[in-house]
């Protein structure tokens, strides 16, 4: 059932991306909220490939997708509200972009999981058995800061 809502939520993003696109095609913001529902979309359905597949490539790409979404939630909201972009907020997106790019590289971010073996059965594997990389704890302070710049911009 969860699987269902997951993809249910996605395929809702995107159609609302789509439709703001639709009604507003010249309007730079609505492009900006296009790209940040793309993002959301394409967040929304590696996280659920890999509660599907538990495969560790849809793992690394859920927290890439997460940092495109962030940043493009930034971006969206800094155009909305006609902020404009102080310079050191590109300092930031560098910092995203590295760490999206790490995100994608074995265990630098989280651990490639581990299944619990026993007489050639799984007794346990996927999200529970995931652990920090070392990266993990930068990049969770980085999500917090983009997320908390997001929203005191609103």
């Amino acid at each position: 059932m969860i699987l269902f809502i997951i993809f249910i939520a996605g395929i809702s993003s995107l159609i609302l991306g789509l439709l703001v696109l639709y009604k507003l095609p010249g309007l730079k913001t609505a492009r900006l909220f296009f790209l940040f529902t793309c993002a959301s979309t394409v967040w929304i359905f590696t996280n659920f490939l890999w509660l599907l597949t538990h495969d560790y490539f849809w793992l690394k790409a859920t927290y890439t997708s997460g940092v495109a979404f962030v940043l493009s939630g930034l971006l969206w909201v800094c155009h909305l509200t006609g902020t404009k972009i102080p310079l050191w907020h590109y300092a930031l997106y560098v910092v995203g972009f590295a760490l999206g790019i790490a995100s994608l590289i074995d265990n630098l971010v989280v651990l490639r999981p581990y299944a619990f073996v026993t007489t050639n059965t799984i007794i346990a594997s996927g999200p529970v058995s995931v652990t920090k990389g070392v990266l993990f704890d930068a990049l969770s302070i980085f999500m917090f800061i983009a997320m908390t710049l997001t929203i005191v911009r609103l």
